[in-house]
Protein backbone atom coordinates (compact mmCIF):
# COMPACT_ATOMS: atom_id res chain seq x y z
CA UNK A 1 0.00 0.00 0.00
CA UNK A 2 1.29 3.42 -0.93
CA UNK A 3 1.33 6.24 1.61
CA UNK A 4 1.47 8.94 -1.07
CA UNK A 5 -1.57 10.78 -2.40
CA UNK A 6 -3.59 8.71 -4.86
CA UNK A 7 -3.32 9.34 -8.58
CA UNK A 8 -6.74 10.46 -9.76
CA UNK A 9 -7.69 8.60 -12.93
CA UNK A 10 -11.20 9.23 -14.16
CA UNK A 11 -13.44 6.58 -15.66
CA UNK A 12 -13.55 2.82 -15.31
CA UNK A 13 -10.53 1.40 -17.03
CA UNK A 14 -7.47 -0.74 -16.40
CA UNK A 15 -5.56 2.46 -15.65
CA UNK A 16 -8.03 3.60 -12.99
CA UNK A 17 -8.08 0.11 -11.49
CA UNK A 18 -4.28 0.07 -11.32
CA UNK A 19 -4.38 3.48 -9.63
CA UNK A 20 -6.80 2.11 -7.03
CA UNK A 21 -4.65 -0.97 -6.42
CA UNK A 22 -1.50 1.11 -6.23
CA UNK A 23 -2.92 3.23 -3.45
CA UNK A 24 -4.98 0.86 -1.29
CA UNK A 25 -3.83 -2.59 -2.43
CA UNK A 26 -5.94 -5.52 -3.55
CA UNK A 27 -7.27 -6.37 -0.09
CA UNK A 28 -9.33 -9.56 -0.04
CA UNK A 29 -9.86 -9.70 -3.82
CA UNK A 30 -6.70 -10.56 -5.79
CA UNK A 31 -5.58 -8.07 -8.43
CA UNK A 32 -5.97 -10.58 -11.26
CA UNK A 33 -9.53 -11.39 -10.21
CA UNK A 34 -10.29 -7.67 -10.28
CA UNK A 35 -8.87 -7.24 -13.78
CA UNK A 36 -10.80 -10.29 -14.98
CA UNK A 37 -13.98 -8.78 -13.54
CA UNK A 38 -13.29 -5.48 -15.29
CA UNK A 39 -12.87 -7.33 -18.60
CA UNK A 40 -16.26 -9.00 -18.06
CA UNK A 41 -17.84 -5.63 -17.28
CA UNK A 42 -16.51 -4.23 -20.55
CA UNK A 43 -17.74 -7.23 -22.56
CA UNK A 44 -21.15 -7.93 -21.02
CA UNK A 45 -24.22 -6.12 -22.32
CA UNK A 46 -26.74 -4.33 -20.14
CA UNK A 47 -29.59 -6.80 -20.28
CA UNK A 48 -32.36 -4.68 -18.90
CA UNK A 49 -33.76 -1.24 -18.46
CA UNK A 50 -35.31 -0.10 -15.20
CA UNK A 51 -38.92 0.93 -15.51
CA UNK A 52 -40.89 2.74 -12.82
CA UNK A 53 -44.52 2.10 -13.63
CA UNK A 54 -45.61 3.91 -16.80
CA UNK A 55 -44.02 7.24 -15.98
CA UNK A 56 -40.30 6.70 -16.50
CA UNK A 57 -37.71 4.34 -17.86
CA UNK A 58 -33.98 4.39 -17.11
CA UNK A 59 -31.66 2.71 -19.61
CA UNK A 60 -28.61 1.61 -17.64
CA UNK A 61 -26.61 1.37 -20.86
CA UNK A 62 -26.72 5.16 -21.01
CA UNK A 63 -25.08 5.73 -17.65
CA UNK A 64 -22.15 8.11 -18.12
CA UNK A 65 -19.38 6.88 -15.86
CA UNK A 66 -16.54 8.44 -17.83
CA UNK A 67 -15.80 11.15 -15.27
CA UNK A 68 -16.12 9.28 -12.00
CA UNK A 69 -13.09 8.64 -9.81
CA UNK A 70 -13.05 5.14 -8.24
CA UNK A 71 -10.96 6.39 -5.36
CA UNK A 72 -9.59 9.65 -4.00
CA UNK A 73 -8.56 11.08 -0.66
CA UNK A 74 -12.12 12.08 0.24
CA UNK A 75 -13.31 8.59 -0.66
CA UNK A 76 -15.93 7.06 1.59
CA UNK A 77 -16.27 6.10 5.20
CA UNK A 78 -17.22 2.75 6.67
CA UNK A 79 -18.74 2.52 10.13
CA UNK A 80 -18.83 -0.88 11.83
CA UNK A 81 -20.83 -1.10 15.01
CA UNK A 82 -18.65 -2.18 17.90
CA UNK A 83 -19.59 -5.65 19.03
CA UNK A 84 -20.93 -6.09 22.52
CA UNK A 85 -18.99 -8.29 24.97
CA UNK A 86 -21.69 -10.94 24.52
CA UNK A 87 -21.20 -11.03 20.76
CA UNK A 88 -17.43 -11.09 21.04
CA UNK A 89 -17.51 -13.98 23.51
CA UNK A 90 -19.80 -15.87 21.15
CA UNK A 91 -17.24 -15.57 18.36
CA UNK A 92 -19.14 -13.16 16.11
CA UNK A 93 -16.94 -11.41 13.54
CA UNK A 94 -17.54 -8.01 11.98
CA UNK A 95 -14.50 -6.90 10.01
CA UNK A 96 -13.48 -4.58 7.22
CA UNK A 97 -13.67 -6.44 3.92
CA UNK A 98 -10.10 -5.53 3.01
CA UNK A 99 -8.80 -7.31 6.13
CA UNK A 100 -11.08 -10.34 6.01
CA UNK A 101 -8.68 -12.70 4.21
CA UNK A 102 -5.74 -11.69 6.37
CA UNK A 103 -7.63 -12.12 9.64
CA UNK A 104 -10.38 -14.68 8.93
CA UNK A 105 -9.28 -16.55 5.82
CA UNK A 106 -11.11 -19.86 6.35
CA UNK A 107 -14.49 -18.32 7.22
CA UNK A 108 -14.19 -15.75 4.45
CA UNK A 109 -13.24 -18.23 1.74
CA UNK A 110 -16.11 -20.56 2.67
CA UNK A 111 -18.63 -17.78 2.03
CA UNK A 112 -17.10 -15.55 -0.63
CA UNK A 113 -18.73 -16.13 -4.01
CA UNK A 114 -21.27 -18.61 -2.66
CA UNK A 115 -24.26 -16.38 -3.45
CA UNK A 116 -23.11 -14.00 -6.19
CA UNK A 117 -21.78 -15.17 -9.55
CA UNK A 118 -20.36 -12.14 -11.33
CA UNK A 119 -19.56 -14.01 -14.54
CA UNK A 120 -22.84 -13.10 -16.23
CA UNK A 121 -23.69 -9.84 -14.47
CA UNK A 122 -22.27 -6.57 -15.77
CA UNK A 123 -22.69 -4.40 -12.69
CA UNK A 124 -21.73 -7.12 -10.22
CA UNK A 125 -18.53 -7.54 -12.24
CA UNK A 126 -17.93 -3.80 -11.99
CA UNK A 127 -18.47 -3.84 -8.23
CA UNK A 128 -16.04 -6.74 -7.83
CA UNK A 129 -13.36 -5.08 -9.94
CA UNK A 130 -13.35 -1.75 -8.12
CA UNK A 131 -14.38 -2.87 -4.63
CA UNK A 132 -13.02 -0.17 -2.34
CA UNK A 133 -15.11 -0.52 0.83
CA UNK A 134 -16.94 -3.34 2.53
CA UNK A 135 -17.60 -5.49 5.54
CA UNK A 136 -17.45 -9.16 6.46
CA UNK A 137 -19.83 -10.55 9.07
CA UNK A 138 -19.57 -14.12 10.36
CA UNK A 139 -21.85 -15.66 12.98
CA UNK A 140 -20.73 -19.13 14.13
CA UNK A 141 -22.98 -22.18 14.19
CA UNK A 142 -25.53 -22.21 16.98
CA UNK A 143 -24.99 -18.57 17.96
CA UNK A 144 -28.06 -16.34 18.30
CA UNK A 145 -27.41 -12.59 18.50
CA UNK A 146 -30.26 -10.34 19.57
CA UNK A 147 -28.48 -7.02 19.03
CA UNK A 148 -28.53 -5.70 15.44
CA UNK A 149 -25.17 -5.69 13.67
CA UNK A 150 -24.80 -2.29 11.98
CA UNK A 151 -22.84 -1.55 8.79
CA UNK A 152 -22.75 2.03 7.54
CA UNK A 153 -21.42 3.29 4.20
CA UNK A 154 -21.00 7.01 3.54
CA UNK A 155 -19.92 7.82 -0.02
CA UNK A 156 -18.35 11.18 -0.77
CA UNK A 157 -16.90 12.77 -3.92
CA UNK A 158 -15.49 9.55 -5.36
CA UNK A 159 -17.47 6.55 -6.55
CA UNK A 160 -18.05 3.89 -3.92
CA UNK A 161 -17.98 0.14 -4.56
CA UNK A 162 -18.98 -1.56 -1.29
CA UNK A 163 -19.00 -5.33 -0.78
CA UNK A 164 -20.94 -6.78 2.16
CA UNK A 165 -20.47 -10.48 2.91
CA UNK A 166 -22.61 -12.03 5.67
CA UNK A 167 -22.20 -15.68 6.66
CA UNK A 168 -24.29 -17.56 9.23
CA UNK A 169 -23.38 -21.02 10.46
CA UNK A 170 -25.84 -23.83 11.14
CA UNK A 171 -28.81 -22.71 13.30
CA UNK A 172 -27.25 -19.27 13.81
CA UNK A 173 -29.52 -16.24 14.07
CA UNK A 174 -28.74 -12.55 13.55
CA UNK A 175 -30.01 -9.19 12.30
CA UNK A 176 -27.85 -7.05 10.01
CA UNK A 177 -28.71 -3.45 9.15
CA UNK A 178 -26.94 -1.82 6.21
CA UNK A 179 -27.09 1.98 5.97
CA UNK A 180 -26.05 3.87 2.84
CA UNK A 181 -25.74 7.66 2.80
CA UNK A 182 -23.92 9.97 0.41
CA UNK A 183 -22.85 13.58 0.28
CA UNK A 184 -24.43 15.82 -2.40
CA UNK A 185 -21.38 15.44 -4.67
CA UNK A 186 -21.21 11.64 -4.53
CA UNK A 187 -21.86 10.43 -8.10
CA UNK A 188 -22.16 6.65 -8.02
CA UNK A 189 -22.50 3.68 -5.68
CA UNK A 190 -22.25 0.18 -7.14
CA UNK A 191 -22.10 -2.72 -4.71
CA UNK A 192 -22.55 -6.37 -3.91
CA UNK A 193 -24.22 -8.01 -0.92
CA UNK A 194 -23.83 -11.74 -0.30
CA UNK A 195 -25.90 -13.47 2.35
CA UNK A 196 -24.77 -17.07 2.90
CA UNK A 197 -26.87 -19.13 5.32
CA UNK A 198 -26.04 -22.63 6.47
CA UNK A 199 -28.66 -25.21 7.44
CA UNK A 200 -31.33 -23.88 9.79
CA UNK A 201 -29.86 -20.36 9.99
CA UNK A 202 -32.13 -17.30 10.22
CA UNK A 203 -31.05 -13.84 9.09
CA UNK A 204 -32.99 -10.58 9.14
CA UNK A 205 -31.39 -8.16 6.69
CA UNK A 206 -32.52 -4.54 6.49
CA UNK A 207 -31.38 -1.79 4.13
CA UNK A 208 -31.71 1.90 5.00
CA UNK A 209 -30.62 3.92 1.95
CA UNK A 210 -30.70 7.73 2.19
CA UNK A 211 -28.38 8.84 -0.60
CA UNK A 212 -28.31 12.36 -2.03
CA UNK A 213 -30.42 13.17 -5.07
CA UNK A 214 -27.36 13.41 -7.34
CA UNK A 215 -26.26 9.84 -6.60
CA UNK A 216 -27.01 6.85 -8.80
CA UNK A 217 -27.03 3.51 -6.97
CA UNK A 218 -26.85 0.00 -8.46
CA UNK A 219 -26.82 -2.79 -5.86
CA UNK A 220 -26.72 -6.54 -6.47
CA UNK A 221 -27.93 -8.50 -3.46
CA UNK A 222 -28.10 -12.29 -3.38
CA UNK A 223 -28.81 -14.91 -0.72
CA UNK A 224 -27.75 -18.57 -0.76
CA UNK A 225 -29.91 -20.67 1.56
CA UNK A 226 -29.22 -24.20 2.77
CA UNK A 227 -31.91 -26.59 4.04
CA UNK A 228 -34.25 -24.97 6.54
CA UNK A 229 -32.54 -21.58 6.31
CA UNK A 230 -34.60 -18.40 6.32
CA UNK A 231 -33.84 -14.83 5.29
CA UNK A 232 -36.19 -11.91 5.94
CA UNK A 233 -35.29 -8.79 3.96
CA UNK A 234 -36.66 -5.24 4.13
CA UNK A 235 -35.60 -2.36 1.89
CA UNK A 236 -36.07 1.31 2.72
CA UNK A 237 -34.79 2.89 -0.50
CA UNK A 238 -35.52 6.47 0.50
CA UNK A 239 -32.84 8.45 -1.32
CA UNK A 240 -30.76 8.86 -4.51
CA UNK A 241 -31.77 10.14 -7.91
CA UNK A 242 -32.00 6.59 -9.24
CA UNK A 243 -31.64 3.43 -7.17
CA UNK A 244 -31.49 -0.02 -8.73
CA UNK A 245 -31.81 -2.61 -5.96
CA UNK A 246 -31.81 -6.20 -7.17
CA UNK A 247 -32.39 -9.10 -4.78
CA UNK A 248 -32.57 -12.83 -5.42
CA UNK A 249 -32.50 -15.84 -3.09
CA UNK A 250 -31.32 -19.28 -4.16
CA UNK A 251 -32.61 -22.25 -2.18
CA UNK A 252 -30.31 -25.24 -2.44
CA UNK A 253 -32.41 -27.66 -0.38
CA UNK A 254 -35.98 -28.16 0.87
CA UNK A 255 -37.32 -25.99 3.67
CA UNK A 256 -35.43 -22.80 2.83
CA UNK A 257 -37.45 -19.61 2.72
CA UNK A 258 -37.04 -15.95 1.77
CA UNK A 259 -39.55 -13.26 2.70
Amino acid sequence: MSSSSPVLVRGLSAASLDALLGHVGAGSIPAQARHDALARYEELPVRHSVRGGRSWKRDLAKLDLSQIVPFDASGAELDLETLSPVARRAGVTIERFSLAVAKHRDAFERAFGAAVDTRDDKFASLALAFQNHGAFVDVPAGVAIDEPLLIGYEARAAASFPYTLVALGERARATVIERIVTTPDAPFVCGIVELVLAEGAHLTYDVDQRAAAATTIVMTRRAALAAGARVDVAFAELGSGHAVSRFRATESAPGARAT
